[in-house]
């Protein structure tokens, strides 16, 4: 909260640094269960 108040340019950065991580391991986690789920579907052939 003392971030919104007396550093509002610095919170503003850290959120979107948050966010560019997120959307980093959301695209990390997409490709590991497509490559899981093609694993799965190739063991089971």
């Amino acid at each position: 909260m003392y971030f919104v108040r007396f550093h509002p340019i610095m919170d503003i950065s850290c959120q979107n640094h948050l966010a560019s991580i997120e959307y980093f391991l959301l695209f990390l986690w997409t490709r590991y269960s497509a490559q899981t789920e093609m694993v799965l579907k190739f063991s089971e052939e």
